[in-house]
């Protein structure tokens, strides 16, 4: 079997390194290329759009972004083996369990997702670079949505019965460990990076890079509350509504503002939903 990857634009400029690295391809093809009379295209050698076409006994990846014209090129290929494609935008958990029944997802970029039968079908997961691997624990509930929004060489790990209303992961060059039985409220943010870079004037070296994150097991995180890079939060602890965590947090304690600071230590809490009940202790419950 051959493998021949159509499209030298933008998606291949974005891509078509780390893909030639993970990938052997024997050729590429794109209508921009019947144009030419080169051999080679980025080191890989060129071979004409119909005549691609004819080949028997194919495997195709698919290098563009555009559906429309990805849906023409795919009916193109009348012999083709597999079709494969370099740029998915997300993959919810409704998709992988329709079609990746034995728990494990792999593109041909590197990018992976690990979970079992229980994963919430409104979890979002969106990889935007290459080697990134997303844990998904057993029993997670997302109310509303999760999204969880990949770069390049991170991991994200949600332990066991963690539950959010609507929550966002961002990670990239780093990892985000998620413990179990967390709780996360509506709106809530977690980055361990900036979202673009930014330079010392004077050295002209980045000062932002990449961090990591541990939200440690039955941590609460309230309603619009953003937790950023190079943070361990303990376990137990709650962080209040609107909160910005930019230092770790001791188990145990409640945090508030911005910046977050401890105004509480030494709690325990617990699932239970206040309305419903007249609990004066712990005993209580």
């Amino acid at each position: 079997m051959i493998t021949i990857a159509y499209g030298c634009g933008n998606c291949w400029k974005a891509y078509g390194r780390i893909l030639k690295e993970k990938q052997k391809l024997d050729y590429i093809c794109d209508r921009k290329l019947d144009q030419q009379e080169e051999e080679l295209y980025d080191g890989i050698r060129v071979m004409k759009t119909e005549e691609a076409y004819r080949q028997k006994n194919v495997r195709v990846i698919i290098c563009l972004y555009d559906k429309t014209l990805i849906d023409e090129i795919i009916s193109s290929f009348h012999y083709k083996e597999t079709i494969e494609f370099v740029y998915k935008r997300n993959i919810t958990g409704e998709e992988l369990l329709a079609d990746y029944a034995d728990g494990y997802y792999e593109d041909i970029l590197g990018n992976k997702i690990i979970f079992d039968k229980t994963i919430p079908k409104k979890l979002d997961i969106h990889f935007i670079g290459h080697n990134n691997c997303v844990h998904i624990g057993k029993n997670m509930r997302v109310t509303n949505w999760m999204k969880v929004c990949m770069g390049c060489d991170a991991e994200v790990t949600i332990g066991d019965g963690t539950t959010a209303v609507s929550c966002e992961i961002d990670a990239s060059w780093g990892n985000i460990h998620i413990g179990k039985d967390c709780m996360f409220s509506w709106n809530t943010f977690v980055r361990n990076d900036d979202g673009h870079h930014i330079f010392d004037i004077e050295t002209g070296e980045r000062i932002n890079k990449c961090g990591t994150i541990t939200i440690g097991n039955h941590c609460w995180i309230g309603q619009d509350a953003i937790v950023l890079k190079n943070v361990n939060i303990g376990d137990e602890s709650i962080v209040g509504a609107r909160a910005v965590v930019t230092r770790d947090i001791e188990h145990n304690s409640v945090v508030a503002g911005n910046p977050a600071r401890v105004v509480k230590k030494g709690i325990v809490w617990r699932r239970n939903w206040t309305k419903l009940e007249d609990v004066g202790s712990i005993d209580d419950l």
